[in-house]
């Protein structure tokens, strides 16, 4: 199975998210599954441990540490979706990036599947 997996939040941050995406890519890696990552930032590895990962441009968000906001539209998504061809999108907390990716996965008629991964903010 062809896996997207659109994260709000990727390497290089680290938070609950980041964390749970990368141990579930490495699970359907594991258990045969092609999967590609979508994720924010200009910045970062294009590649996690063989798992490809596109990246958006983004910003980050001032006042809050360590957070990417994602700008992109509704087609650019659809676009790279057209070119992966994935047999399903799972959406990790989706906030801005997710939103636009259930919108471009409609529109292409590649079903949805979304999941909370939060955690209580970390403070060191």
């Amino acid at each position: 199975m062809r896996i997207m997996m659109v994260s709000e939040s990727f390497l290089p941050r680290t938070n609950g998210v980041v964390n749970t995406v990368m141990r579930v890519a490495r699970f359907l890696r594991d258990t045969g599954n092609e999967v590609l990552i979508l994720a924010p930032g200009l910045s970062g590895s294009r590649d996690f441990e063989g798992i490809e990962i596109v990246r958006i441009p983004s910003v980050l968000v001032p006042g809050i540490q360590n957070t990417d906001v994602a700008f992109t539209s509704t087609n650019q998504i659809a676009k790279i979706m057209r070119k992966y061809q994935p047999d399903v999108v799972h959406l990790a907390s989706p906030f801005i990036l997710g939103e636009r990716a259930a919108k471009a996965a409609k529109q292409e008629g590649i079903p949805p599947r979304t999941r909370a991964l939060t955690t209580r903010e970390q403070r060191y």
